[in-house]
């Protein structure tokens, strides 16, 4: 247990490394373009929500209300963050709203927590967002943040490798001022 106090700093920074930079990379690496026949489908009124804009509002047929996001590279721990796949030109038909479907998946997480549902695809009679379009353009964007992802991975554990390394030498160095 001393030794665990005394490379508390080292300890701090892993625990860190593992909920900034390892969670979400995991969350993207268990959560891969799902196939078609795997989404659910929704079908209600379909509208763009107010408080995020890569966020979907379907109000279903029994009143109910479902929130769903389309794609992105980044996830955190309860709720989809980053850049989303779909441009803003392509969400315009959703501005006004339309009665349609939406396809969905939900993300797989590592705790039990609230997961996200992803829209695959997205049908209305003002426009169409398909499950090939969508799962090309998520592909496309994970291709460019796994390279991200590993440099910064390789980064923090450089990073972490210091820190021990100074706390080590910290401790050594009060071993032999204490001898």
């Amino acid at each position: 247990m001393k030794r665990l106090k005394q490379y508390k700093t080292t300890i701090i920074a892993v625990m860190l490394f593992g909920l900034l930079i390892v969670y979400p990379f995991m969350v993207m690496v268990l959560n891969p373009v799902p196939p078609e026949q795997a989404l659910t489908r929704y079908v209600g009124w379909v509208s763009l929500s107010r408080y995020a804009s890569d966020q979907v509002r379907v109000r279903l047929a029994d009143g109910r209300t479902l929130d769903v996001a389309f794609p992105s590279a980044n996830y955190s721990t309860l709720k989809g963050y980053g850049e989303s796949v779909v441009s803003t030109e392509s969400k315009q038909h959703l501005k006004d709203g339309c009665a349609g479907t939406v396809s969905v998946d939900r993300t797989k997480v590592l705790f039990p927590i609230v997961s996200v549902s992803r829209v695959w695809k997205l049908e209305c009679k003002s426009g169409e967002l398909g499950y090939l379009t969508l799962s090309h353009a998520y592909q496309d964007v994970l291709r460019g943040t796994y390279w991200i992802d590993g440099v910064a991975n390789v980064l923090a554990l450089m990073f972490i490798v210091l820190i021990a390394l100074v706390d080590r030498k910290r401790l050594s160095l009060a071993q032999r001022i204490g001898d």
